[in-house]
């Protein structure tokens, strides 16, 4: 293998690590104390229905014209008043309804311009009006929510300073200006995440106190930032513990997950994948559920905040179906979740790339051809449907949604 296949193996494994944390306008118990999760004991569902935990479904289209096409990539932030989408190197504003605003920035080399490259993140800070841009191992651009440019802030400037390889850095932005990079172990690093500025002052540094040898670029010790508006929480490689950075930038243990033989042994934990055991690689904070995804993909969890319960429900496909994308090729779909039982919809399952601010609202981000597709006579003649008021509103939608239209947003409101 070369070493750009290896630079990217190792960048879509960092990707499939970062996790998107629902934000959290009111506080659940993760903030103030430790949580510990014993995955010995669980409720074992086939599907897990989504009228179990969710209340009720809404829809919202994006609106499509010719200065606002999103395509096929994106990644969504989702703020009390505004949607940002990032799609096919196009950054674009609209209102929560759906109607479109602006475009923000452009690709290109300018001063002013964000580069190339698919694992962006996009954010919205509705308080100081500044939209960010966030390419990991490349750079922060900033903007105001009028479009205008603010500042470029680029990996190079901060990995001098924190002593690290540009290609083992995550970014993340956490509130009032100020960031955080997580820095993925090689094995020899002096540091493991820090707290900086848009400006690249360094606020604080934080020591890494697990060493190996590794001589392949691909030992690497992945880790994750996960964060919510105004909470980050870190997370070391396989480390059974999640902490909380406190405001007074100390990391406080959160969550702790009891894997009782399922724990990756020491001598395996830098290697890439572990098929036999087991570790959590994703997680989705709500205000009372936990969305945990499993490494071994054969099932996912829900942990009930409110009732102290783990259910681990089997995450084999509801639906797999292979179709033409609009440029020829082919793609396989498969997707799984929530089995919707509310409006007789597709699935319910967090999106990992996308954001949403209410920690009572999760999304789910659908292209409209696959709607189209997949909502059938014959699918909704299986579903048995609990709310019909809602079915009819999800008929209506697909009656006006032209195949290639934008995405879709379901959003889902948990009890």
């Amino acid at each position: 293998m070369t070493l750009n296949a290896q630079i990217a193996l190792v960048k879509f494994c960092m990707l499939s690590f970062i996790i998107c944390l629902s934000s959290c306008s009111s506080q659940s118990q993760i903030d103030d104390s430790l949580l510990r999760i014993d995955f010995s004991k669980f409720d074992s569902r086939k599907h897990l229905l989504a009228s179990e935990v969710v209340s009720e479904i809404e829809y919202v289209t994006l609106e499509t014209s010719s200065n606002c096409l999103i395509g096929e990539a994106f990644t969504f932030f989702i703020s009390e008043n505004y949607i940002l989408t990032f799609s096919n190197s196009n950054c674009f504003l609209f209102s929560r309804e759906g109607k479109f605003i602006r475009s923000i920035g452009q690709k290109g080399n300018g001063p002013s311009d964000y580069g190339g490259g698919s694992n962006y993140r996009v954010m919205i800070d509705e308080k100081s009006e500044m939209v960010y841009l966030i390419l990991n191992f490349f750079e922060i651009v900033a903007y105001r929510l009028t479009g205008e440019f603010v500042k470029k802030l680029t990996v190079n400037e901060l990995s001098d300073k924190i002593k690290v390889n540009h290609r083992y850095i995550s970014f993340d932005f956490w509130k009032d200006n100020l960031f955080c990079a997580h820095i993925n172990l090689s094995g020899k690093e002096q540091y493991r995440f820090c707290i900086f500025t848009l400006e690249g002052e360094i606020i604080k540094l934080f020591p890494n106190n697990i060493f190996f040898d590794a001589d392949r670029l691909r030992q690497i010790f992945l880790g994750g930032v996960y964060f919510s508006n105004e909470h980050i929480f870190f997370k070391q490689g396989y480390s059974d513990t999640i902490f909380r950075l406190s405001d007074t930038f100390e990391l406080v243990p959160a969550i702790v997950f009891d894997l009782p033989g399922k724990k990756i042994p020491e001598n395996v934990r830098y290697q890439i994948r572990y098929d036999e055991f087991c570790y959590i690689q994703g997680i989705s904070v709500f205000e009372n559920y936990l969305f945990l995804k499993n490494s071994n993909n054969s099932y996912d969890y829900l942990y009930d905040l409110k009732n102290n319960r783990l259910i681990a429900f089997e995450s084999d496909p509801l639906l797999r179906k292979v179709l033409p994308l609009p440029d020829g090729t082919l793609r396989e779909f498969s997707l799984r979740g929530l089995k919707n039982d509310i409006d007789g919809g597709l699935p319910l399952l967090p999106a990992y790339a996308s954001h949403i601010q209410n920690n009572q609202q999760m999304v789910c981000v659908y292209q409209s051809y696959l709607l189209k597709e997949q909502l059938t006579e014959d699918h909704f003649a299986r579903c048995d449907i609990k709310d019909r008021e809602a079915h009819k509103r999800l008929r209506s939608l697909l009656a006006n949604l032209d195949w290639e239209d934008n995405p879709v947003l379901m959003i889902a409101t948990f009890k």
